[in-house]
């Protein structure tokens, strides 16, 4: 007879996650809530992650390791740690980051109180490489709502996402597509989420969450693809309005909730927020090295940027001026957008 799954499951997708992932592993075995098992999937690493992992392995009986030698991309890692795990309530768990140790306890008590709940997510502090706080993040309340429209625009003013590594019941998971090889492929899984079911939110901070000082949009494409996946795409946030836009009608999605979808995302179409990421990609599009130079478009570009967020316009400029942009073609990695 095979042995009982632990009610709670840890998917812990990893490629060369040295240093961090000792503390990452520890914040979890140290949880008050200790009926889960961890599945470390390590996407063909290359520095010490494998020993780290095994040596924990062999310390704590709840943590197993699954290895690939070549690398398939962090989308489809993050799915494989998914399909190896067995527990009702999943949660996947960075790398980087740290659980707080009531971050087991407090969700699964909320889910347990909350039965309409899919899905419990905690507020998160943020911490830089050295493990410095830098700010909590709350997240917003109305994704609880009982109303799809209410719920999706709460979600989409957001300027950034964090959703994803809340603690999620199975089976409201496995009616979404989970992590698609698509740029934001957390913000596209979120946004099925909160089609068909209500999220609820915890005012405690449960989570830290590590930030890096350069975070290149392309590298972000590139690190959800397998390896060798080919030329990165331009306009990527405008190909995730495209695929939040599909995902609305995805087999399962209630008919109302389809409409309520599309209407909010033409809503943010229109949004400070999304202007925001149209100028960056608008920049992107002007550092491209794949592209022919041309003046016309280069100008239209440029009028559009400041048409669209004139301030935000010239805050690109003066992290890199425009003549280093159209002369260098490129070659300088950008800072991450606030």
């Amino acid at each position: 007879m095979s042995p009982v799954a632990p009610p709670v499951s840890v998917g812990l997708p990893v490629r060369n996650g040295m240093p961090y992932i000792v503390e990452c592993l520890d914040s979890i075995r140290r949880q008050s809530f200790g009926d889960f098992d961890v599945l470390v999937c390590d996407n063909a690493s290359t520095d010490g992650t494998e020993e780290v992992a095994r040596e924990v392995v062999r310390a704590d009986p709840r943590v197993r390791y699954l290895r690939v030698d070549s690398d398939s991309g962090a989308s489809a890692n993050f799915n494989r740690c998914f399909a190896g795990t067995n527990g009702g309530l999943f949660t996947w768990a960075a790398s980087d980051d740290r659980f707080l140790p009531r971050y087991l306890e407090q969700t699964v008590d909320h889910l347990k109180a909350h039965p309409t709940h899919a899905m419990c997510v905690p507020a998160v502090r943020f911490i830089d490489e050295a493990g410095l706080a830098s700010g909590v993040l709350r997240q917003p309340v109305d994704l609880s709502s009982p109303k799809v429209n209410v719920r999706l625009r709460s979600y989409l003013d957001r300027r950034s996402w964090f959703m994803v590594y809340g603690l999620v019941r199975r089976e409201a998971l496995e009616t979404t597509g989970l992590f698609p090889q698509r740029f934001g492929p957390d913000v596209i899984l979120v946004w099925e989420m909160l089609l068909r079911f209500r999220i609820g939110t915890l005012p405690e901070t449960l989570l830290e969450y590590r930030r890096y000082q350069v975070k290149d949009a392309a590298a972000v494409w590139r690190g959800v693809q397998p390896e060798g996946a080919g030329r990165v795409p331009g306009w990527l946030h405008l190909g995730l309005f495209k695929d939040l836009l599909e995902s609305c009608d995805r087999d399962g999605i209630d008919p109302a909730a389809r409409v309520a979808g599309r209407r909010v995302l033409f809503r943010w179409l229109v949004s400070t927020p999304f202007r925001d990421l149209v100028v960056d990609d608008l920049r992107d599009e002007l550092r491209r090295t794949s592209r022919v130079r041309n003046p016309v478009y280069d100008t239209a570009l440029l009028a559009s940027m400041a048409l669209l967020r004139p301030g935000r316009a010239i805050r690109n400029a003066r992290r890199q001026s425009i003549v280093q942009i159209l002369g260098q073609g490129g070659v300088r990695r950008r800072m991450s957008t606030p």
